[in-house]
């Protein structure tokens, strides 16, 4: 009797774990965690221009070069021989003060949480980059409700690269920033990679 009792308890209880797996593992997949890392781009070269045209999608999520004036705007990235490679492929709106917009390729929310951000570095006349010093880049991301929230970021010269954290970017219909200027002080390009995003 009492065996049979501690059987039937041990069956529901291995159907109850299965039960709480499959959730758990449903939830999950309808809240997965997806990082662009541009890895499958990476070409051995000194080339600094390699061009993906303007939008490149990558595990369910759409980048988009966007620029108003005239000339086709795009998204590069540098070989891992080039004097521009920060340590890995990192992607970069070849265009001076280009937008780049982020989206989920379906159309779908998301939430923007990591990015690591690098220089896009000017050189000088013998070859070495020239440091600027630190610059600022500002992300914009727009809620599902229509309103916005932001945050700047303040990248380090070449070849630092640092990740920054996006609090509060969650439920969002795209991420909006900009290429900078080039060419002094607070006015530098970037190139970005290892960007983190949570699907609903």
């Amino acid at each position: 009797m009492i065996r049979q009792r501690v059987r039937k308890y041990l069956i529901l209880m291995g159907v109850f774990l299965i039960l709480v797996a499959s959730i758990t593992t449903s939830a999950l997949a309808d809240c997965g965690v997806a990082i662009l890392d541009f890895e499958s781009l990476r070409v051995v070269d000194s080339n600094t221009n390699h061009t993906v045209g303007d939008s490149y999608s990558e595990d369910g999520m759409t980048l988009t070069a966007f620029h108003t004036n005239p000339g086709k705007p795009h998204l590069d990235y540098a070989g891992t021989l080039s004097t521009s490679f920060a340590g890995s492929t990192m992607l970069f709106n070849g265009t001076s003060m280009g937008e780049i917009r982020l989206t989920r390729s379906d159309g779908e929310l998301f939430d923007f949480l990591s990015m690591s951000l690098a220089e896009l570095p000017s050189f000088d006349a013998t070859g070495l980059p020239i440091n600027f010093g630190p610059f600022d880049v500002t992300f914009i991301g727009t809620k599902k409700n229509g309103r916005s929230v932001s945050f700047t970021a303040t990248v380090q010269p070449f070849p630092e690269t640092n990740t920054f954290k996006f609090r509060g970017f969650s439920q969002l219909t795209s991420v909006v920033w900009h290429q900078g200027a080039g060419g002094g002080p607070g006015l530098s390009t970037h190139q970005f990679d290892n960007i983190v995003v949570r699907f609903h």
